[in-house]
């Protein structure tokens, strides 16, 4: 999918209004997405080579990894723990103990069933998500009320998946907390503080950083975080979330100017440059119809000239939004999300907070902060249940996890809603995300 062209400034308004697809329009379908391998998709290979895998969850407290494998199919406890380290490698739970659990569903199945109702259930007015519930051996869906209840089953039933096999959850809408720059309802607790926030203005950039972004001439902006810097095929720049951009038209995203912390000409750090463009289910079937999908809410900004950032670090305030600008988390790799593992994320709002994966691969609906479908749907992204509540400006948060150790993190994603990540390894999708030539580490490290 390609943007449509402004008509004077009706585009651009509707869009930094209104978040909805309405913005956008059909030109020349893009190339199907291509190097496409989520998490689900690395868990089922796994199930390939062992077929009794069903699924699994870690408990750190215990340090535990938790894997489900159903009686009477092929493999056991000893060769499913070797495939998972071949398959996952450097990204494996680092867990030492294993528990095996009794499994109904293979996760192929699972997979198989999950791949098949995803698009027809989230094509439903007022469905949420949907995801293979990795804890429970089962697939979930949900939806905004109960009323939409016989919806879905009716769907279930035309695709022959059991209904036993699938648990219905009465939720929310997934929000995208965009705000205008000038109608911050946090700006005030500055006023009280001694020190510096994660608000004020700091060089060198790092994540968790205040940015603004605004359309010279338009009256709309917004606030939003910076997530990390990196360097896309070798050109320094920063990257944060999709929702933030202003411009949206592929030829004008040099048009969107990026400051820290604030709109002011004196504190401008870059431009908009990579923003990709949504599919749709013709080019990918796993979007829904009538609807526009991504793997990540991403987008890339080059840096100004004379910018000498390093790449791969992000602020570590002392607690809450203080920071002495000199303290940094260093970001040496790249972690891929498992269900219960305990994350990290630094917000220029709410500042730093913990919080644990509750599902590692869902597709979401979503809605802006107004409440209004914005046509969307983003594909397997990572849930994240959160101890501080996500707010107005967060967009854009660095999400990791910690080494008890020392400094050194491992980078999960962007966050992009209240609860949603979009995970690093799908930013890094060719064609319809940034590509794999973005590097994030730190001090040279290839990732």
């Amino acid at each position: 999918m390609s943007r449509c062209s402004p008509l004077a400034l009706v585009c651009l308004v509707l869009w930094s209004l209104s978040m909805t697809m309405a913005a956008y329009c059909q030109d020349q379908p893009p190339e199907k997405p291509t190097g496409v391998m989520t998490i689900d998709d690395l868990f089922a290979q796994v199930g390939s080579r062992v077929p009794a895998f069903g699924g699994m969850f870690v408990d750190e407290k215990s340090d535990t990894l938790y894997l489900y494998m159903v009686p009477g199919e092929g493999g056991d406890l000893a060769r499913l723990d070797r495939v998972i380290t071949d398959v996952l490698g450097p990204n494996r739970p680092p867990e030492h103990k294993l528990q095996a659990l009794a499994a109904q569903y293979t996760f192929r199945q699972l997979k198989t069933w999950h791949d098949r109702l995803s698009p027809q259930v989230l094509a439903l007015p007022g469905a949420v998500f949907t995801d293979i519930d990795d804890s429970k051996n089962r697939l979930e869906v949900g939806i905004e009320t109960w009323a939409l209840a016989g919806a879905v089953e009716t769907v279930l039933a035309a695709l022959d998946i059991p209904r036993e096999v699938v648990n219905l959850e009465e939720t929310p809408p997934v929000s995208l907390p965009g705000i205008p720059a000038d109608q911050n309802p946090l700006q005030t607790v500055d006023e009280v503080r001694e020190g510096k926030t994660l608000r004020d203005e700091f060089r060198p950039l790092v994540g968790g950083l205040q940015i603004q972004i605004a359309v010279t001439g338009l009256a709309s902006s917004s606030t939003c975080t910076l997530g990390f810097l990196a360097t896309r095929e070798k050109i320094l720049g920063l990257v944060t979330n999709d929702h933030c951009i202003q411009e949206h038209n592929q030829r004008h995203l040099d048009l969107n100017m990026f400051y820290q912390p604030t709109i002011d000409d004196k504190y401008k750090v870059g431009n908009g440059s990579v923003d990709p463009d949504y599919f749709k289910k013709e080019q990918n079937p796993d979007c829904p119809e009538n609807r526009f999908c991504r793997f990540s809410d991403s987008a890339f900004a080059t840096l100004t000239d004379k910018a000498t950032d390093p790449v791969g670090y992000v602020a570590k305030p002392a607690s809450g939004l203080d920071w002495d600008g000199t303290t940094k988390f260093r970001i040496v790799g790249t972690v891929k999300p498992v269900k219960d593992m305990s994350v990290t994320r630094v917000s220029s709002q709410s500042g730093i907070d913990t919080g644990s994966v509750s599902n590692p691969c869902r597709n979401l609906n979503t809605k802006d902060s107004k409440g209004r479908d914005t046509g969307v749907t983003l594909l397997c992204q990572v849930s994240v249940g959160w101890t501080v509540k996500v707010v107005p400006g967060d967009s854009g948060s660095p999400v990791f996890t910690t080494n008890k150790e020392n400094n050194d993190v491992m980078l999960l994603g962007l966050l992009w809603g209240d609860t949603g990540v979009s995970p690093v390894d799908q930013i890094k999708i060719t064609g319809t995300e940034l590509g794999p030539t973005l590097l994030v580490c730190a001090d040279g490290l290839k990732c």
